[in-house]
């Protein structure tokens, strides 16, 4: 359970955003909000260029150029609303969280009531939000599988991810694309694949079952669902502090001025 009776401030946070993101996150059917808001942080993150220090969780969402990205145009509504609910409805507490902890918050909280890893006493506050265009200059676009492997795998690689954490990663592309009823963020994806019961991406399957070592990552959480749990939860408390001073981040949510 995200929720907890021990009084430390870890808890606290938790408690206090939980409620509000299942508000969220169940306000319309399952499969909508679970792997939109879950996309919608993973994009945000793997924007960030190590190169520059550019993008990143700073919420470049927040700007046309980044929000209107093939790969998020079809979250849009969902991000609007996402930020309507913070301005309007989200517990009073939570108005001085940045756009983007109040993002990576609500997805920590979607994988772990989509059946994932729970994160929930991970979870940290103190992004920073870019304030203009300028600050996104440089950033990178999110890798695609139809890249082919070698821009795909480097593109992880560049960011300190290395194969085993890339695979993990991989399920995001597939959350909630080939589970009619409710979406879970479980190796589901990975057991379709060593069955070939369902290909839900050709391109990304192609990937991981074409390269001998990645392969061997995917048999290996088709079969050990620890063995996934364990590395997705690796690779997503790195990807959330992306473009961020991780010696900044807390686990107390901040205090409204």
């Amino acid at each position: 359970n995200c929720f907890t009776n021990v009084a430390t401030k870890e808890h606290y946070a938790i408690n206090v955003i939980g409620r509000s993101a299942r508000l969220f996150l169940k306000q319309k059917s399952i499969n909508y909000n679970f792997p939109t808001v879950v996309k919608l942080a993973f994009n945000d993150a793997m924007t960030y260029n190590p190169e520059n220090g550019k993008g990143g969780t700073v919420f470049g969402l927040g700007f046309r150029e980044h929000k209107l990205k093939h790969y998020n145009k079809k979250h849009l509504g969902a991000l609007e609303n996402l930020l309507w609910f913070k301005e309007s409805q989200a517990d009073v507490r939570l108005d001085a969280l940045s756009k983007s902890d109040f993002l990576q918050s609500f997805a920590v909280i979607a994988i772990k009531d989509a059946m994932g890893p729970n994160m929930c006493e991970n979870n940290r506050f103190g992004r920073k939000d870019a304030t203009s265009e300028e600050q996104l200059e440089g950033a990178c676009e999110v890798p695609q599988p139809e890249d082919g492997v070698t821009s795909f795998r480097d593109a992880f690689h560049s960011k300190s991810f290395d194969s085993r954490e890339m695979v993990a990663l991989s399920s995001v592309y597939t959350f909630g694309d080939f589970q009619p009823r409710i979406a879970e963020m479980n190796n589901q994806y990975f057991k379709n694949l060593v069955d070939k019961d369902i290909q839900s991406n050709d391109a990304l399957d192609k990937i991981l079952l074409d390269d001998s070592e990645l392969k061997e990552f995917v048999e290996l959480f088709a079969n050990e669902t620890d063995e996934f749990e364990e590395a997705f939860t690796d690779a997503w408390l790195k990807l959330y502090t992306l473009g961020n001073d991780d010696k900044e981040l807390f686990f107390e949510v901040p205090k409204i001025e």
